[in-house]
């Protein structure tokens, strides 16, 4: 059964790897303690931003209500 965390996070992915392939762009990263870098759009950044919000576990500190 997928909770309604899961589902934004898999809505808010969705949209977000849409945006990237209408600009033609990726979001990327050089290390974990660097800012997030803007490239063409690759296979590559597209399967690293998955692989982040996918791991992300809620946390109430992080998860805020609008």
């Amino acid at each position: 059964m997928i909770t309604q965390i899961e589902e934004k996070r898999k809505e808010f992915l969705d949209e977000l790897l849409q945006v990237c392939k209408k600009h033609g762009l990726s979001l990327g990263h050089e290390d974990t303690q660097g800012s997030f870098l803007i490239h063409p759009y690759n296979k590559h950044d597209a399967d690293w931003l998955t692989d982040a919000i996918w791991e992300f576990e809620p946390d109430k500190r992080y998860y805020h209500h609008d």
